[in-house]
């Protein structure tokens, strides 16, 4: 049998009867069938396709998993995380019951009952000589207008003592010459092992004294390039979006076929870079690849929004409980408030980004449509050391005097007194992106 025929064999075996847990013996496994799981048959493909790009040699995971006998080490964890959806890393529900997403790292449920099936039968190894496909390669940008930023060389501290988390920021001047469109980008570290995510934030210098508050913030640590910004760009300053959202082995990003992000002249990134030192502690140059075109034939309006935080950044701020498993924050605005959008019946929304900080639990984001209340996201397993943006597979189409509805879900029980909106990560954020395109 071929490797595919045996997989989808096993796979609907898996479906229809429950594994025998035996470890030692080659009787038959599975509803008296012969087959059994194997690394290198029904394993290891698995693995390559959501696994490999960071858990290989040299790279961000902290074990392999394209070799058998480490594989096999680790096998039982491999299998609690896919289980339980902590890895791979991805922030939305992609099971289609509130939307698909592009290039979604999600495996399926039949893939979860593989890697189970693998551990529950011994973890066998299989032939070493079969053929197994390579990993996908992942998207690159091509064409003209690419545009290549580089992060300082930096040797990354930890935030805290005894972490080993480095939130650090570096202010890029994009020196464009004219008003452009970003259409894409891509991240290419220095270091595959210490960078965990890089976020770019779109920073216009003269708005709200951005530009004395990131030279304040920058001259606050002398002794380091950059500065500390676990919760943005930094504190106090204002940004407009969240071009860049990069996480290891995403590949580049190109935004929906004709659209673009406006980027004035004057405007600024900022590229906050996230080191994690489990692995390694050595210097970094991070590269980030931005796709430029002069026209796009629909400019897409990028904004963030969150009422919590604008509470407390006006002067009247709202607090979240302290010592409670879970507290819930609700909020909804029309499309037209927050794109500031007057000359569109209705925006057709390509992109989410949800954003809180480290107590978030639970987040959901929901679109009133002509059809009625409609999921737009849904993220079950809030993880802050994960984050980027997500663009849906089909777009949603929301009338300007329609609203988003947000629920965000926090753990306080380690606070002891109440948490107000702000960006640093002693406080909360209840916060969504949207990239979304005029009709």
């Amino acid at each position: 049998m071929s490797r595919t025929g045996h997989r989808g064999a096993l796979v609907a075996l898996i479906s229809l009867t429950t594994l025998a847990c035996n470890e030692d013996s080659n009787d038959t496994a599975v509803g008296g069938s012969e087959t059994r799981v194997t690394y290198y048959d029904d394993v290891l493909p698995i693995l390559n396709d959501h696994c490999v790009s960071c858990h290989t040699d040299g790279g961000l995971g902290p074990f392999v998993v394209d070799d058998y006998e480490e594989a096999k080490a680790w096998a039982m964890s491999i299998s609690a995380a896919a289980s339980s959806r902590t890895m791979p890393p991805w922030g939305v529900d992609n099971s289609g019951s509130c939307n698909e997403f592009v290039d979604a790292r999600w495996l399926e449920d039949e893939e979860i009952a593989v890697l189970e099936a693998w551990v529950q039968d011994g973890m066998l190894e299989g032939d070493a000589t079969i053929e197994t496909p390579e990993p996908p390669t992942p998207p690159v940008l091509s064409g003209d207008g690419i545009v290549d930023v580089v992060t300082p060389l930096y040797s990354p501290v930890p935030d805290e003592p005894g972490s080993i988390e480095d939130y650090q920021c570096f202010l890029i001047d994009m020196n464009q010459g004219s008003d452009r469109y970003l259409v894409g980008f891509d991240v290419i570290p220095g270091n595959d092992r210490t960078v965990h995510h890089v976020l770019g934030f779109k920073v216009n210098p003269g708005v709200f004294n951005n530009e004395k508050t990131m030279q304040d913030l920058d001259a606050a640590s002398p002794d380091q390039l950059g500065w500390d910004c676990t919760g943005a760009a930094g504190e106090n300053v204002f940004v407009e979006g969240v071009p860049v959202t990069w996480a290891p082995g995403t590949g580049a990003t190109l935004f929906p076929e004709g659209t673009g992000i406006p980027m004035r002249d004057d405007d600024m990134l900022v590229m906050q870079v996230h080191y994690n030192l489990a692995n390694d502690d050595a210097e970094d140059e991070t590269t980030i690849r931005l796709s430029f075109a002069d026209e796009v034939e629909r400019p897409a309006v990028q904004v963030l929004w969150d009422p919590f935080l604008y509470a407390s950044v006006l002067g009247s701020p709202e607090y979240l409980e302290h010592g409670k498993e879970s507290v819930r924050y609700e909020w909804s605005d029309t499309i037209a408030t927050m794109t500031n959008i007057t000359d569109a019946e209705s925006v057709e929304v390509y992109g989410l980004l949800p954003h809180m900080h480290k107590r978030g639990r639970k987040m959901t984001i929901d679109f009133e449509t002509d059809a009625g209340m409609t999921c737009g996201a849904r993220v079950d397993r809030w993880d802050f050391n994960w984050q980027q943006g997500y663009f849906l597979e089909e777009p949603l189409t929301v009338g300007l005097d329609q609203k988003m509805h947000v629920s965000c879900d926090w753990n306080t029980m380690q606070d002891t007194a109440p948490i107000a909106g702000g960006f640093g990560t002693k406080d909360e954020m209840c916060l969504v992106g949207l990239y979304v395109v005029p009709n």
